[in-house]
């Protein structure tokens, strides 16, 4: 008996964001006939760097005072010709610090959508949030995507929901490239 397969997922990535709700039947490959729709989730995230006091991580933080950017962004603007890298090849301090994003969305779907926020890249170990709960780190690298399921941490219906990121870049010899040297300058950042 053949039975068929329904899976519906909501896909953000960030520099290039997706709805995704494939209809899978059985016997057929998921590329044949799965239809992806992708949202631009890359305006309009609230940026602050360095830790800043209370917990950004709660659905309910206050986070109206910080910075509106659009990713990619660097958690430092910084021109070499105004202040130059003090550091050697292995970059320990220049632009080594954490910083925090946060993002308000919603799902426009009814309970049942599959949702998973997609990086392109994020320097260097990250940690995400969703609604103040902990969905995963990244602490392969700082320029590997990755991807977390947000299924279970989401509101659907249109509610709101926020996204908090920790960027930390500061100097880490577990997280390649910082276990060597660099003939080029490090930056953080979700890109």
């Amino acid at each position: 008996m053949k039975q068929r397969l329904e899976s519906r997922f909501l896909m953000f990535a960030l520099a290039a964001v997706g709805l995704v709700v494939p209809s899978i039947a059985a016997g057929v490959a998921p590329a044949a006939s799965a239809a992806r729709t992708k949202y631009n989730f890359n305006i309009g995230w609230q940026f602050h760097l360095t830790d800043p006091a209370g917990d950004p991580t709660a659905a309910d933080y206050d986070d109206g005072k910080w910075e509106t950017v659009s990713v990619p962004h660097n958690l430092e603007n910084f021109a070499l010709f105004l202040r130059p890298n003090p550091d050697d090849v292995y970059q320990k301090e220049f632009l080594r610090k954490i910083g925090w994003y946060r993002k308000h969305f919603t799902v426009p779907h009814e309970q049942g959508v599959k949702v998973f926020l997609e990086f392109e890249a994020v320097g260097q170990v990250t940690d995400v949030w969703v609604n103040g709960k902990h969905v995963g780190q990244h602490s392969v690298s700082g320029y590997t995507p990755f991807h977390f399921d947000i299924t279970e941490h989401v509101n659907y219906g249109g509610a709101d929901n926020v996204v908090s990121v920790k960027a930390d870049f500061t100097h880490n010899d577990d997280v390649p490239p910082d276990n060597g040297k660099a003939d080029y300058l490090l930056c953080g950042g979700i890109y």
